[in-house]
């Protein structure tokens, strides 16, 4: 429960910083869009000014001048859109890589706390002595198996075992040889399973 807690404060920290990155890339977006937006209007605007130079001119100097002055205003709102452009495009690059690392980021975090959450899963179920599986593990295996015969009708076998003897051991040896004798009985029933069988410790 700690594992999980501390999983899911990891992804809201790392959901935000995410997030935080995609509005960033949002708003160059729109930096970018009201950019060409800018460079249109000084061109449209320039291009009337030359419509009503022509019209109004008297000599063809006068047209010259008007003109030159009109197209060094688009040049010159060209070079702003483009340096713009570059600033944008650099800091977008920047953005989205920084995102991609974010995701990167979150999903190993994700993997590696799903494989904690698996192991401490495992673990739950597993008898530290036998490192068979438990009580818990055995009751929930038993009732699939038996959902399984219920529902498809398949056999189902279920064998109860005790080893002999086994108070004399403790109170001959001690308790650390009754251990030793519980993982090599263990060990030799693991060795002895099929794919298909289940073995643990009631």
């Amino acid at each position: 429960r700690d594992e999980l807690g501390r999983f899911l404060q990891q992804l809201n920290e790392r959901l935000a910083a995410t997030g935080a990155a995609a509005s960033g890339a949002q708003e160059l977006s729109r930096q970018r869009a009201a950019a060409g937006s800018a460079l249109s209007a000084a061109i449209e605007s320039n291009i009337a000014g030359m419509q009503r130079s022509t019209d109004a001119a008297t000599d063809v100097e006068q047209l010259k001048r008007e003109a030159r002055a009109h197209i060094e205003q688009m040049a010159s709102a060209m070079t702003v859109y483009r340096t713009r452009e570059d600033r944008i495009q650099a800091e977008f690059g920047q953005r989205v890589s920084a995102l991609e690392d974010r995701v990167r980021e979150l999903e190993s975090h994700a993997r590696a706390a799903e494989a904690r959450v698996a192991e401490q899963g495992r673990i739950a179920l597993t008898d530290r002595l036998s490192q068979l599986p438990n009580r818990e593990a055995f009751e929930r295996r038993l009732a699939e198996e038996c959902e399984q015969r219920a529902h498809h009708g398949w056999p189902l076998s279920l064998a109860l075992c005790d080893i002999d003897n086994f108070k004399r051991v403790n109170d001959t040896w001690g308790h650390a040889a009754g251990d030793a004798v519980i993982a090599a009985v263990a060990a030799t029933l693991r060795a002895a399973l099929r794919g298909t069988d289940f073995v643990a410790r009631y």
